[in-house]
């Protein structure tokens, strides 16, 4: 049980650390079409936006 418990925390932490770097590649990504579309679009309504609809602004 030790085994199956190490590998079920090891997955997650595998799991957890593919999600921070999807968000962080997002976060990237987002920041430099914020800093183009900056006169239109305020950072704070486009990072809500993208929160909901994710291929919003490609």
């Amino acid at each position: 049980t030790r085994i199956n418990n190490y590998d079920l925390t090891y997955g997650q932490f595998l799991n957890i650390l593919s999600i921070r770097n999807k968000i962080f590649s997002l976060c990237v990504g987002k920041k430099k079409s914020l800093f183009l579309e900056r006169e239109t679009i305020s950072p704070i309504e486009s990072q809500v936006s993208d929160i909901f609809i994710p291929n919003g602004s490609t």
